[in-house]
């Protein structure tokens, strides 16, 4: 990662500086790498809830490794373990689709 040793100065209003950093807040960035990524044209979503999400996705992944050790360790996985890992992968899916449809929401 190349080193940021470079600096650039700007006016702006202080409206404009509040507005800057409340927005490079919402998208867990600094000013620094929200004005470059601006700059970049990158496009930037803010997710509500994400953190939540993340959780959820791992305590899901949690279970179906859960539900994979049993199967591995038994050689066979029995109706209601396989029921518990569709109900899983329903879960998580459901859960991308969620921010998918965010995501989607914002570019319109």
């Amino acid at each position: 990662m190349e080193k940021k040793n470079a600096r650039i100065y700007f006016r702006c209003s202080q409206k404009d500086k509040d507005n800057l950093r409340k927005k490079s807040k919402q998208a867990n960035m600094n000013m620094s790498e929200y004005i470059i990524a601006l700059s970049e044209n990158k496009k930037i979503f803010i997710v509500d809830g994400i953190l939540e999400l993340t959780l959820e996705l791992k305590r899901i992944g949690n279970n179906i490794n859960q539900i994979a050790m049993v199967a591995n360790s038994q050689k066979f996985v029995n109706e209601h373990q396989l029921e518990r890992v569709i109900n899983e992968m329903k879960k998580a899916n459901k859960i991308m689709n969620l921010v998918w449809d965010k995501i989607n929401y914002e570019e319109d």
